[in-house]
């Protein structure tokens, strides 16, 4: 597979399950080694440079795994910040608006164990999205939410989308279309 996009396009992968969607996601963050050919993201090789790709991208994963329970919103946004390098005094600010911006400023002091499903996807897109990446890799982002939460995630994308491509996996054809 081969395709190229630019700041500020959303790039969709559309596909029933064991399509290859997230297999081909883990080889662009080096989870997974390709067993032929290159993958290559910005001018860089995923084998080669694969500690500089991951400082430029955010990835929200297939589940939500990667949160710890008794972490609040707010700790695992500062968390994710550490991290990628980030000040803390301007990774506090901008935890606190990227947390407003996806729905999530009432349970910012909220453990993420007692976070509802759909709040938990924003929780990961939020964290994804700290430090600004140039590539913004979301793996059924959307899966478990509701229909309410799915179009306010849709709208953060969108205003967030100037500087940076976003890929999306999905298994909604209307995500993607309202999305790519």
């Amino acid at each position: 597979i081969t395709f190229s996009a630019s700041n500020g396009e959303i790039v969709g992968l559309l596909g029933h399950n064991g399509a290859g969607k997230s297999t081909l996601i883990n080889m662009l963050v080096g989870l997974v080694k390709p067993t032929s050919g290159t993958a290559n993201l910005f001018s860089m090789n995923t084998e080669e440079d694969i500690e500089r790709i991951r400082n430029e991208t955010g990835l929200v994963p297939q589940s939500n795994d990667i949160l710890y329970d008794e972490l609040t919103c707010l700790e695992h946004m500062q968390l994710v910040a550490g991290i990628k390098g980030l000040q803390k005094a301007d990774a506090n600010k901008r935890a606190g608006s990227i947390l407003k911006d996806v729905g999530l400023a009432e349970v910012t002091a909220q453990r993420a164990g007692s976070l509802s499903g759909g709040q938990k996807r924003k929780l990961c897109l939020a964290m994804a999205t700290i430090n600004s990446p140039s590539l913004l890799i979301l793996d059924e982002h959307s899966t478990g939410v509701d229909i309410v939460a799915r179009r306010k995630i849709w709208q953060f994308l969108q205003r967030s989308r100037r500087n940076r491509v976003t890929l999306i996996a999905s298994h909604f054809l209307d995500e993607v279309e309202a999305l790519c």
